[in-house]
């Protein structure tokens, strides 16, 4: 993925992971929120952060398709 972005002349992506594994054992929400405002992630992209965690849930894609659950 990060190959084909970088052979794009248009480079305006964003490639994000995020392991919420035990996350919300460790860390509590609001501060991880304000930490992100903090350092100037705000936005489409902190609401999708804010997405992940209020409901997280995940789609596999192959070939642009998503596959039926």
């Amino acid at each position: 993925i990060i190959d084909h972005i970088n052979n794009q002349i248009n480079r305006n992506h964003v490639i994000i992971s995020i392991d919420a594994e035990k996350a919300f054992d460790k860390i509590q929400h609001p501060f991880l929120l304000k930490t992100l405002e903090s350092i100037g992630i705000d936005g489409p992209s902190l609401k999708i952060i804010n997405s992940i965690y209020l409901k997280p849930s995940a789609n596999i894609m192959s070939n642009a398709d998503k596959l039926e659950n």
